[in-house]
Order: structure tokens, then sequence, then C-alpha cells
């Protein structure tokens, strides 16, 4: 075995009150999955350039492979891990690079605030006021 073997973990948000699992999609019409959706790549987009600029070139091929990653991200991968606050929906994805070079990983959690995501309110809503 590895070091560092490989691991895989399964996110799920439960109905507190009825304990079945509760999608985002009840809370979130599909435009404003769509909006957050394309807000969480274009953020981590923007951090991986921000993270490469301060780094050298014979780094490339790890900002290079991080890029890639976010450009073919899917909308399951990053609806497969989120989290309701107080103050908004909280989503993730997986980091992907090795531990050796982890310290080029950008952040990866995005916290929407739910006054942003008050437009995008589906009708079966009851976190999102």
């Amino acid at each position: 075995m590895a070091a560092y073997p490989d691991n895989y973990q399964k996110y799920l948000t439960f109905n507190i009150k009825t304990g079945e699992v509760y999608p985002i999609s009840k809370e979130i019409s599909a435009n404003g999955l769509k909006w957050i959706f394309d807000s969480y790549k274009s953020t981590v987009r923007k951090r991986i350039l921000n993270d490469k600029d301060g780094n050298s070139d014979e780094d490339i091929d790890d900002f290079n492979e991080l890029k890639t990653t976010i450009d073919s991200l899917d909308s399951q991968e990053l609806f497969g891990k989120y989290i309701f606050t107080k103050k908004g929906i909280m989503l993730s994805t997986e980091r992907i690079l090795p531990h050796v070079v982890q310290a080029f990983e950008p952040d990866r959690d995005l916290l929407v605030p739910y006054d942003k995501l008050k437009i995008y309110k589906a009708a079966t809503a009851v976190v999102v006021k």
C-alpha cells in the first residue's frame, strides 16, 4: 500500500425532519444552478491564474492540470458537495493534485450568499428565503 492511498468520499445533505437526502435542486431553480455552476468555475479559474502568476515556469504543468479539471468540471461533481450555512450555500470540489504539490491547489470552497440566490429560489425551497 502506498503512503498516501487513494480514497473516496461521498457527501450527502439530509432533510433533518425526514432523514431523506435533500438535493440542492429543491432550493434553487435550474437557472440558479447554472448561475452557481458558472460562477464557481469562473472563481476557481481566477484563483488558479492568480496563483500561477506567482510561480515559476517549471510548475506550469501542475497549473495546466488544475485548469483542465475546472474546464471539465460537471455539475454533478459540484452539486455533490454542498452545505447550507447561516450565510449561504457552501460548495466545494475535491483536490486533485498529489500531496507533493498540493501547495498549488487553489481554494476550492465558495460561499454563495442567500441574498444572491433569492431570485433563483425554487418553489419547494425551505432554506432560501
